[in-house]
């Protein structure tokens, strides 16, 4: 019994000893988020042939987009000939339109590049951000973003899913912020749920199902708070 009690009155000191523990200043968060960044643009660009599968589908459906859209690289007849666009809001759009884009103006291999580029840093930061905002503080844990950004799915050339990822997570934390707020006007929050909803949806179909199913948890929170109002209209 009285190694029990010694033991019990020994947690305390732990504990206290525990919240302690050093942590980064708000400069040093800084410059992690910069050293982790550039870092990651250096190994992007590092070659001019990223080994990832399905990235060169996605070049050559960006390079048809150019040129159906755009007349880019008047010379390729045959791709006009061979394709056309359909007016039709389909979804998993990310990745060929937006390297489209960029190819109206860059060579095909840049614009994929810096697509690439783009996806990664904002998966990054986007899940960083939704982390800030679950902890209201800075923490090692928003870092994990990169890692995470530059595994399987950048591997298997899954660009419109994590460009899509990318922004479901700042769909949840604005969702969080929604259901953590005293009652008063959300509009403005609806109207950026419903147009990142749209966003979402033409990016990757899962990644707007996710999302989907986010707006679905949080009305219910709104519900159960006894906002039943800004629970019908978020849905």
């Amino acid at each position: 019994m009285r190694r029990m009690t010694d033991a019990i009155a020994a947690r305390p000191p732990a504990r206290a000893a525990a919240r302690r523990l050093p942590t980064l200043p708000p400069h040093g968060f800084t410059a992690a988020w910069l050293l982790l960044s550039a870092a990651t643009v250096v190994v992007l660009c590092s070659t001019g042939f990223l080994p990832f599968y399905d990235y060169y589908q996605w070049l050559f459906q960006g390079h048809v987009v150019a040129v159906l859209l755009f007349g880019a690289d008047p010379g390729s007849g045959a791709i006009a000939d061979a394709y056309s666009l359909s007016p039709v809001p389909v979804p998993n759009l990310a990745a060929p339109v937006v390297i489209g884009l960029l190819d109206a103006v860059l060579p095909i291999e840049v614009a994929g590049q810096v697509f690439v580029v783009v996806t990664v840093l904002g998966f990054a930061c986007a899940f960083g951000h939704l982390v800030r905002t679950i902890q209201q503080r800075p923490t090692a844990v928003e870092f994990l973003g990169f890692p995470w950004a530059m595994g399987f799915f950048l591997y298997k050339g899954y660009l419109s899913y994590a460009f899509g990822l990318a922004l479901m997570f700042v769909l949840v934390a604005m969702l969080h912020r929604l259901t953590h707020r005293p009652a008063g006007k959300h509009r403005r929050t609806l109207l950026a749920v419903a147009a990142v909803g749209v966003l979402l949806y033409l990016s990757h179909l899962l990644a707007w199902i996710m999302g989907g199913l986010a707006v679905l948890v949080h009305a219910v929170v709104l519900a159960r708070q006894g906002c039943r109002q800004t629970a019908g209209q978020l849905v």
